[in-house]
């Protein structure tokens, strides 16, 4: 992979881990009815909390995180001893 594509996927997961990040403090901190409408699990008129939803997201925040750390690595394997 050539260094500028590489340094985009890069920068392309890490910016999608935050927005993970950001959308699973929503699914947090609001309840089903105050979620915005074009955010999967809102619900208008329910009380509760998508805790299942904020967790999923942590979890692709963080596959995210260590697909950007996988991809920068040097590519070739490294000398046995």
């Amino acid at each position: 992979m050539q260094t500028s594509t590489k340094r985009l996927v890069i920068g392309g997961l890490i910016l999608l881990g935050i927005a993970c990040v950001a959308v699973s403090v929503l699914y947090f901190s609001r309840s089903a009815d105050a979620l915005p409408a074009f955010v999967p699990g809102h619900e208008a008129g329910v009380t509760r909390h998508h805790t299942k939803h904020g967790l999923a997201m942590l979890g692709l925040a963080v596959v995210c995180w260590a697909g950007a750390w996988m991809a920068s690595g040097t590519g070739r394997p490294g000398r046995a001893r």
